[in-house]
């Protein structure tokens, strides 16, 4: 009796530890050990995919409705991705409004079904709460995975990246990594240069530089001075600003460096 307890506690404990307690689906951590234990796909045309599926108005719905609304919300949302893309995909909770998905050997040529499906069936998905009603939203991000080639973690980065450019072009849409995609091409840049925003605006790195403007036709104008952003790179070397400003300025962080 006490080995069963002690396996009791034990698998209570892992639950805990590898599900979201709201859905009772894996959380990120739980999905990322079953991405670990994936097979590679049987036939050569075809692969897995990994999904991010975003949705929207949950802040709304929070402030308007309060917190049991949206857990019902998040419990009707996942229920529905469940019932359409079917027993063979693996469901997991990121957070209340976010959802990730494995989808086992989708055919490169054909897609998945279940995409399609989503797309179909998921959009303006109605939620009525009281007296309120609503019309959820969503974006979804997809990325291939290979396990002998990409591991869990970068195959989540990508889906997440692809479901951010998703998101960049209104809602209800649906982006396929592809890394030389120009939208996520400059996302990934942008995303880039989040991480070193800090020590920049801290003054690490920024500077200010004078560029003599001269007059050409001897008009009896005199040359005057434009005080403009420099900025110096990790390497020494200098970067050009036209990659840094809209950096900040898409960050809201614009204040900071005026």
């Amino acid at each position: 009796s006490e080995h069963a307890l002690f396996d009791d506690s034990y698998r209570a404990l892992a639950q805990q530890a590898t599900h979201d307690p709201l859905t009772g689906l894996p959380n990120r951590k739980g999905f990322l050990q079953r991405l670990q234990r994936q097979p590679e796909p049987a036939d050569a045309g075809r692969t897995h995919v990994v999904g991010i599926i975003e949705f929207d108005q949950f802040r709304l719905i929070r402030n308007a409705c309060g917190e049991a609304a949206v857990e019902t919300l998040a419990r009707s949302l996942a229920g529905k991705v469940r019932t359409l893309t079917g027993p063979a995909t693996v469901l997991a909770a990121f957070s209340e409004d976010t959802l990730a998905l494995l989808l086992p050997d989708c055919s490169r040529s054909d897609g998945c079904p279940a995409v399609k499906a989503l797309l179909d069936e998921l959009r303006d998905f109605p939620f009525r709460h009281g007296g309120h009603s609503y019309r959820i939203g969503f974006n979804i991000g997809l990325s291939e995975f290979d396990p002998a080639r990409v591991g869990g973690e970068e195959a989540l980065r990508r889906a997440d990246s692809a479901c951010l450019t998703a998101k960049s072009s209104g809602r209800n849409q649906i982006q396929v990594y592809d890394q030389g995609a120009p939208q996520l091409q400059h996302l990934e840049s942008m995303m880039g240069w989040a991480g070193r925003l800090d020590a920049f605006l801290a003054g690490n790195g920024l500077f200010l530089r004078c560029q003599k403007i001269m007059p050409i036709n001897g008009d009896g104008l005199l040359p005057y001075y434009e005080i403009l952003l420099g900025i110096d790179g990790e390497d020494g070397t200098a970067v050009d600003p036209m990659h840094f400003v809209p950096a900040v300025e898409r960050l809201q962080r614009s204040h900071e460096l005026d």
